[in-house]
């Protein structure tokens, strides 16, 4: 890589106060065999001692790139910050700041999609870590129609219907079908809504191995923020109509839809998966559920406590490195 070209691949880390695991991150990054990257740190205003870790790592490296907003964006914005701060490369991959990857993923991803231009991403198997970086298990998003389907219409049906960890926003994507996507917006499962669109425009490849990690703690931000706060979380202004994540969700569902797919049937075959839609995992009582939330947050956040009270399952009984397929 020269001065004059951008690297093949740009990496993504959006953060707010990451100090705990950011290091790891950056770490992770730097032992990638294929070494063609840059790598581009947005900092959400952190108040924890985040900026001097990605400052140091920063001038170590050309590589790296770090850029601190005066202000916290809320976490949407910010990861759509941090893509529009990276060069114009052939791929790009968003990277949290409590997960990592293996050495050789970059240099398998790129080549799987180097060798198929019509794929949209390149993801792989996902090791789930814990806060100390011990496996919990291996996870599989089993979206096995978009990874083999040349029909848009059934890549999207898996994906809007099929119960998933949205692990697919953290694979390598190919930047022109990025371009074509709208950001990420600030409501609660926006990024299923990512992942949906990104299935319209091309196949998803997998690497049958755990080359990604994916950190489970009690400071993720999915564990950390209940639905009513959500909105806030992405989005610092707290748009009142992102509290109904789900009305939105389907919203921009029908949207890529009527934009993506010019062929009738492939068209209509999309809206009657979006009419399954509402009755597939609990997508009508979370839509009820971001109505009460949306007219009384208070009364949401004592529903929720409440249900988990009345409804909490028995903890399974397995041994840590289980495989499993499903959430």
């Amino acid at each position: 890589m020269t001065l004059a070209s951008p690297p093949r691949v740009a990496i993504g880390i959006p953060v707010f106060n990451g100090q705990n695991y950011i290091a790891d991150a950056i770490e992770s990054v730097l032992a990638q065999t294929f070494e063609d990257f840059e790598l581009v740190i947005s900092d959400n205003a952190s108040t924890d001692a985040t900026e001097s870790v990605c400052r140091a790592y920063a001038e170590r490296d050309f590589r790296i790139r770090y850029h601190r907003s005066a202000y916290n964006r809320g976490a949407a914005c910010n990861y759509d910050l941090v893509y529009r701060l990276c060069s114009p490369t052939t791929y790009f991959k968003w990277l949290a700041h409590d997960d990592r990857i293996a050495p050789t993923f970059l240099a398998k991803a790129v080549a799987a999609l180097d060798a198929d231009s019509e794929a949209a991403l390149c993801s792989s198997l996902v090791q789930v870590i814990d806060d100390k970086g011990e496996q919990i298990r291996i996870y599989d998003s089993d979206l096995i129609a978009a990874r083999v389907s040349e029909r848009p219409s059934e890549r999207f049906a898996v994906c809007i219907l099929k119960s998933h960890r949205n692990s697919e926003l953290f694979a390598l994507i190919r930047r022109s079908a990025f371009e074509r996507i709208e950001p990420m917006a600030a409501y609660y499962n926006s990024d299923k809504v990512i992942i949906a669109e990104l299935a319209l425009l091309g196949r998803f490849l997998q690497i049958d191995e755990p080359l990604i990690a994916n950190r489970e703690h009690q400071k993720r931000a999915t564990s950390a923020v209940v639905r009513a706060a959500w909105a806030a979380y992405h989005d610092s202004k707290g748009g009142h109509w992102n509290r109904f994540g789900h009305l939105m969700v389907y919203r921009d569902y029908v949207r890529m839809v009527h934009r993506h797919l010019q062929d009738w049937r492939e068209r209509r075959n999309a809206y009657a998966s979006l009419l399954k839609w509402w009755g597939a995992g609990n997508n009508l009582i979370t839509f009820c559920a971001d109505a009460v939330a949306f007219v009384s947050p208070k009364a949401f956040v004592f529903g929720r406590r409440l249900k988990h009270q009345l409804l909490r399952p028995a903890a399974p009984k397995c041994r840590a490195g289980t495989d499993y397929s499903g959430d």
